[in-house]
């Protein structure tokens, strides 16, 4: 073959070849387009407990009647081995026209720790003001722990309904269980039912958490080592005085 040829073949061979960083973006390409994703926080509102739209988080805007203002939702998913937490929050909930309730789901999937053993606290929370008081204000709030990993799922495991007052000011409810059994993937949901009278105005900070917490036998162990070591000083303080 003449070396014209043979050089024009090298120069088209130098051009088919790909670059090194072209070959680890389309490696990257493939791996991300392989992996399934896994499902985002969700926000549902509901304004008759049944119907739920899915909305964007986090979310500002009117929905039934009532003015929300940057209502969000974060989590932790999938955990760690000592801590799972899901936390809701809104700047502002005011009822402008509304005349039913507004029900509220935020939620997350596919938690894998903590579970048990270690033996788990479950601990739910609500806090918040109302800005403008009404005697005919109510919240109902649940936290759940769902182990068939269903998004906003108001099944499985709940520390029960937790109903603050809130006609007015500030108010603040914390309830705990112990869950002796779970296992992964799980879900966390917290669930709202609130009513406000014409121009009330409310805010709040939710928070659901699970963490670890050593079993009796563990702790048993810990403390009796701990006296080992306490005991070890002092044979060693004593041969010393002698």
């Amino acid at each position: 073959m003449a070396p014209f040829f043979r050089m024009e073949i090298r120069e088209m061979l130098k051009m088919m070849r790909p670059s090194f960083p072209a070959i680890a973006v389309m490696a990257w390409i493939l791996t991300v387009s392989g992996t399934p994703a896994r499902a985002a926080l969700e926000i549902q509102l509901s304004t008759d407990g049944v119907n739920y739209t899915t909305e964007t988080n986090p979310f500002t805007g009117s929905f039934g009647g009532y003015k929300i203002t940057n209502l969000s939702a974060t989590s932790n998913s999938p955990g760690t081995p000592s801590l799972a937490d899901e936390f809701g929050a809104d700047l502002v909930i005011t009822n402008l026209t509304a005349t039913t309730h507004l029900f509220i789901k935020l939620g997350d999937t596919d938690f894998t720790a903590p579970t048990t053993p270690p033996n788990i606290v479950m601990t739910s929370n609500i806090g918040g003001t109302v800005l403008i008081p009404d005697s005919n204000n109510t919240l109902t709030f649940q936290s759940y722990v769902d182990s068939g990993n269903g998004q906003n799922s108001t099944t499985g495991i709940t520390t029960g309904p937790q109903n603050p007052v809130i006609t007015g000011g500030s108010f603040n409810n914390t309830q705990t269980m112990l869950i002796t059994s779970l296992s992964g993937p799980y879900s966390m949901t917290q669930y709202f039912d609130l009513f406000l009278s014409a121009g009330s105005t409310f805010n709040f900070s939710s928070s659901t958490g699970l963490t670890a917490t050593p079993e009796p036998s563990t702790m048993v162990l810990t403390g009796l080592g701990a006296l080992g070591f306490i005991g070890c000083g002092l044979r060693r303080r004593k041969s010393r005085g002698n």
